[in-house]
């Protein structure tokens, strides 16, 4: 069953990926130029 072979290796490495990928659409909102608005627009 999966309540038997769940660790919690799994959870932090599913919280990494996703901590991963956001920090990337950060990265790139500070990147981006944008004045005279507080948020990034395309």
């Amino acid at each position: 069953m999966l309540r038997e072979k769940f660790t919690p290796i799994c959870f932090l490495s599913a919280l990494g990926a996703g901590g991963l990928s956001v920090s990337f659409f950060i990265y790139l909102m500070f990147m981006v130029p944008h004045v005279g608005v507080p948020m990034t627009t395309f």
